[in-house]
């Protein structure tokens, strides 16, 4: 039943699953991160690392390589136009040496940049028009110290981590610290999409 639903949200790209009962009331919601839950150990047991012999191990399996970067010192001008030419709903800050320092959303850009017009940021995400002039930078909206990972932890652990922490994204990176890849909730969906029914 629970691979069913993984099934149906990624299908759909559902954040939630109405639950209904055999008469169709609504009893209830199921989220993304309902289902992210079933897969931890007991709080009180530390279970190892689960592998599917043909399917999935890594996050390096799963993550997204398409990164947009901007650098901490990037005006808001620049933030909006790598966000709209990458169709993204969010950008990984780097600073000089191209090490990670944070992370940063559409939503992130609207609500933190202050004494601005909503609807004029909007409109510029949308399409790149009517872009605010704006002494702030990259750094000052960002959210930082993003929870990071090499690309060979297992699967499970990545999830285990990311629900620890209370985190949406993973930001993938080599022993240099430079990203090269992303992993979110939805990712982490649709990996548990291709494991056996019977396991998920």
């Amino acid at each position: 039943v629970l691979g069913y639903a993984v099934n149906l949200m990624k299908k759909h790209q559902l954040k939630r699953l109405p639950v209904t009962d055999q008469s169709g009331k609504l009893v209830g919601n199921l989220s993304r991160l309902d289902i992210l839950r079933q897969i931890l150990p007991s709080p009180t047991k530390e279970l190892p690392p689960q592998t599917f012999p043909g399917f999935i191990h890594t996050i390096s399996d799963i993550m997204s390589k398409s990164i947009p970067i901007v650098y901490e010192n990037d005006d808001i001008a620049t933030v909006i136009h790598t966000l709209v030419e990458n169709n993204s709903h969010r950008v990984i800050v780097v600073d000089e040496n191209k090490r990670v320092s944070g992370i940063l959303s559409d939503a992130d850009v609207i609500t933190r940049l202050p004494d601005t017009n909503k609807t004029t940021i909007l409109s510029a995400i949308k399409k790149l028009t009517q872009i605010p002039v704006s002494s702030v930078k990259a750094r000052d909206l960002m959210t930082p110290n993003p929870i990071k990972a090499d690309p060979d932890l297992p699967l499970t652990t990545a999830i285990r981590k990311m629900m620890a922490e209370g985190r949406k994204w993973m930001v993938v990176v080599d022993k240099e610290g430079h990203p090269v890849g992303l992993v979110d909730r939805q990712i982490l969906l649709e990996a548990l999409a291709s494991v056996p029914p019977e396991i998920a």
